[in-house]
């Protein structure tokens, strides 16, 4: 490793997690970059660990050996990862759950494992919970839509686990559904010239464009009257 890769590893922060549901999307993302930096990405799935059964009984083959070694090194450091980065007991008792005779340390892959069954589970309660969010969004006729799309981006990084509820057409459809009154035209014009290209981007975009119209954003007078909301949408 380069001299200037090091220093950027070193500069890189290990993500804390209060075991916020909202703001697990963004801690697992940020985990998953800080481990590819430091070298242990491997160690967070069972399918790419080459965690040996048992540490004291390895491969005979040198460079099985020598690969056996590397992921108990990055286990270790992987396990100390999260115990850092764990705020609360509630989740450290995920650190003590993964701890085996064999490695009492903790196993990393199983730290992940139970990680992702209590916020990403995949079963139909969790497509019930992501269609029920959904239904919540709501768009008010004065706000930024970007504003609302970034909502709706948190969501379905939420539920990427149920990309069925949150695959571009229904996004859409449903944007469309939420969207105030004043926006009718603007959406309805973007329709016709899209035709069945309509993206998401699209109809962001357009409705960005209608919006700073209205707000005089073009000119610098942003001046809103919350009253805008009261029957527009």
């Amino acid at each position: 490793m380069s001299t200037e890769t090091e220093n950027n590893s070193k500069s890189v922060i290990l993500p804390s997690f209060n075991g916020a549901k909202k703001e697990y999307s963004i801690f697992w993302a940020r985990f998953q970059a800080y481990a590819e930096i430091k070298g242990f990405g491997d160690a967070l799935a069972r399918t790419t660990s080459a965690l040996p059964d048992d540490p004291k009984n390895l491969s005979t083959a040198e460079e099985d050996k020598k690969k056996e070694e590397k992921a108990m090194k990055m286990n270790k450091l992987a396990v100390a990862s999260f115990t850092m980065a764990f705020t609360t007991g509630a989740l450290m008792d995920y650190v003590d759950h993964s701890k085996t005779d064999k490695y009492p340390g903790g196993i990393a892959y199983k730290i992940v494992n139970r990680l992702k069954k209590k916020y990403r589970p995949g079963d139909r309660i969790a497509i019930v919970e992501a269609k029920k969010e959904l239904m919540k969004l709501k768009m008010k006729s004065s706000e930024d839509p970007d504003d609302y799309f970034d909502r709706l981006a948190v969501l379905k990084n939420r539920y990427k686990h149920c990309p069925a509820t949150f695959d571009e057409d229904k996004m859409i459809a449903a944007t469309i559904a939420k969207a105030p009154i004043a926006y009718g035209s603007t959406i309805g014009a973007e329709m016709r010239a899209k035709g069945e290209d309509l993206t998401l981007d699209d109809l962001q975009a357009a409705m960005k464009e209608y919006w700073r119209i209205k707000y005089n954003l073009v000119t610098g007078n942003n001046t809103r009257n919350e009253d805008d909301d009261s029957g527009d949408d």
